[in-house]
């Protein structure tokens, strides 16, 4: 079967009319006059017209070639074989359904499976459509091998059941998946004259908000947008933290947050084996409500769950914990003593906000203060997080080499800048530490103007304490300097100033996590620490990063998880308590899944597409072939043959003079 890559060429074909109406225009009609002296001479045939005429029609051929064989040439043609009961069509389509935690709300994944459905039995009736599922889409499975797919990978078939098949069982998962392998899986599977994307999904930031250039030019894309407006809005459990009391007594803190727009009264339900509490709670719009409730008689290793009163994002309504308490975390501050004005009133307003409790739930930290001069690498290696407040550039390399072995093993720096800004930002390169290169100051001339937050990334773990920044007071405290700095490529924004500076930056080293702001804590830096949002900012810092010495560890339902006992991977596709080793392990859907913040489709086709670049996908037949070249050669020989015919024709002409 023949196919062309540029059609729209074969219009050229009709300029082979011009040589043939070019030739008939040339033909003379002689009239035949009789002279008296010539009228008893016989007529006879002359050979030389016979020969003329020949001449003229075997150019009229030839000419007729060329513009027949250009037009083939431009057009671009291929042969395709074709493979006898091969299920793949020349036209294919790909279809990625996200099957990520958010489409639980509810109607979304049926609304999903609908336009699977419809789209196979009318818009691609006839076409080979395949399937892949956007949790499964990191398997590791290609279109080359079909027989080893997965349902979450539907290669491109035109058998109907086959499609059925993968949609069955098909529902919305617990996990939380860029859609980037997903994409890289349906692209390979696409091939043939015409190739059609289709996604379906609900589009939320958290999964589509980067960019992914992958689409090529040739494939056309769909995009079917499977969220609505949520008319009672959703209220989830973001957190629980237990503190013992005593050997048997316990108290639960539960934190629920409203996600939606309008005023929100749950019922909730917390239970630690054989005990059983309940309490009605209201939480008002983007707000949280922090629940403390006391149980009296629960041993160690007890297993607990929480659960909210069902409403329409049902994922987010429990959440399973061990019942044994966090001891406080041990917190080091690391001050420069050498500007006694500015170091120890910044270590006076992480002190305190570290060490206040948060609506009855205990104590989580433990905090030392420690002058930069007098620190020692023991004073580090008993800490689980150690605050940098101005004095990185005055560490000792015994303190360096513990920094690093801090994050190595799951520790968290935080660190500040100081009067001396630029050999701070060195010594945090020596810690094994690059979150970005320092390029000046702002903030240091007379009439230089206050800064202030604009916003906080959406992806961030941040959002879900300031999902609206004008709706809290971080947004009013003014920035009188900060560093301007210039993110390396490891490097996470998480907040930006309204000139476009990043403030806090997050980078990874070893299994640790190092932040950086780009301001003090001081009054000369800004206000920041004066502010409500100062101390949930490190509440949260410290909760989200820390790894536990605690024997207590929670994970985000599909994050990879090793054990430390027989190094074999554990199950954490759904949520789950897990014991590895003397490790209490807990496994709960990603919180951000809740949140209703979507890209628009605009703003998805110009994340997805390639910037200027058109991928032909190569064909899945081993006997395709291309037959531009053998035109090219036929249209060389037509030229030759035509060039040779004209020659030999005026060579001929010569000779017929000369004998004359």
């Amino acid at each position: 079967m023949v196919s062309f890559i540029h059609p729209g060429f074969l219009w050229f074909m009709s300029f082979a009319a011009v040589p043939v109406l070019l030739h008939l225009l040339n033909l003379r009609q002689l009239r035949v006059v009789v002279f008296p002296s010539v009228r008893f001479i016989r007529v006879s045939r002359q050979p030389q017209e016979g020969r003329r005429r020949l001449r003229h029609l075997l150019q009229l051929f030839l000419r007729i070639m060329l513009i027949v064989l250009g037009s083939l040439l431009l057009a671009g043609p291929q042969w395709h074989s074709k493979e006898v009961g091969s299920a793949v069509s020349r036209k294919t389509a790909m279809i990625v359904l996200d099957d990520t935690a958010s489409m639980a709300w509810r109607g979304r994944m049926e609304r999903a499976l609908e336009h699977c459905r419809k789209l196979r039995e009318n818009e691609l009736d006839g076409w080979a459509v395949g399937l892949v599922r956007l949790s499964g889409g990191a398997g590791g499975q290609t279109a080359e091998q079909p027989e080893t797919m997965a349902v979450e990978c539907l290669a491109p078939t035109k058998e109907t059941w086959r499609f059925d098949e993968a949609l069955a069982d098909t529902e919305a998962t617990w996990l939380n998946s860029r859609p980037d392998d997903a994409l890289r899986l349906a692209l390979q599977s696409l091939s043939g004259e015409q190739k059609r994307l289709y996604v379906i999904s609900d589009f939320q930031t958290v999964t589509w908000g980067h960019r992914m250039n992958q689409v090529p030019d040739d494939v056309e894309l769909f995009l079917m947008d499977v969220h609505d407006a949520v008319v009672d809005g959703n209220c989830g459990i973001a957190s629980v933290n237990c503190q013992r009391l005593g050997s048997r007594r316990l108290r639960v803190v539960t934190t629920v947050m409203n996600t939606s727009s309008r005023e929100q009264v749950r019922e909730l339900d917390v239970e630690i084996g054989p005990e059983h509490r309940r309490e009605r709670l209201t939480v008002m719009p983007h707000g949280r409500n922090r629940v403390a409730m006391l149980f009296d008689d629960v041993e160690l290793g007890q297993r607990g769950l929480a659960k909210l009163s069902e409403d329409n994002y049902p994922k987010d309504d429990s959440r399973l914990f061990w019942g044994d308490g966090v001891p406080p975390r041990k917190i080091l501050l690391v001050i420069d003593g050498s500007h006694e004005s500015v170091a120890p009133q910044e270590g006076d307003y992480v002190r305190l906000a570290l060490e206040s409790e948060v609506d009855g739930s205990g104590k989580r930290f433990v905090v030392e203060m420690q002058d930069v001069d007098l620190l020692t690498a023991q004073d580090v290696e008993q800490a689980q997080a150690v605050f940098l407040l101005g004095g990185a550039g005055r560490l000792q390399d015994d303190a360096v080499e513990a920094v690093k072995k801090l994050m190595e093993h799951g520790g968290c720096l935080f660190m500040t800048p100081g009067k001396n800004a630029t050999g701070d930002f060195r010594r945090l390169l020596d810690c094994g530490v690059n979150v970005g290169r320092m390029s000046g100051m702002n903030g240091l001339s007379a009439d230089a103007r206050f800064d202030g937050v604009a916003s906080v990334a959406s992806g961030s773990f941040l959002s879900l304490l300031y999902e609206d920044v004008s709706e809290s007071d971080m947004y009013t405290f003014a920035i009188r300097r900060c560093c301007r700095i210039r993110p390396s490529s490891g490097a996470t924004v998480h907040i930006e100033s309204l000139s476009g500076l990043p403030l806090l930056l997050e980078t990874a080293s070893g299994t640790g996590h190092c932040f950086v702001m780009a301001f003090g804590f001081a009054d000369w830096w800004g206000d920041f620490q004066l502010t409500n949002s100062f101390l949930p900012l490190l509440h949260e810092v410290l909760e989200q990063t820390l790894a536990g010495d605690s024997g207590r560890k929670s994970v985000l339902c599909g994050a990879p998880l090793v054990s430390a006992s027989d190094g074999m991977a554990m199950d954490t596709s759904i949520p789950s308590l897990l014991l590895d080793g003397l490790t209490y392990v807990e496994v709960n859907v990603d919180i951000r899944e809740s949140q209703e913040a979507y890209v628009g489709e605009l703003d998805l086709r110009d994340l997805l597409r390639r910037d200027g670049y058109s991928d032909k996908q190569e064909s899945s037949h081993e006997n395709d072939a291309d037959l531009s070249r053998g035109i090219g050669i036929l249209m060389a020989m037509t030229l030759l043959l035509e060039f040779l015919a004209s020659i030999r024709w005026n060579l001929f002409r010569r000779h017929k003079s000369e004998n004359e």
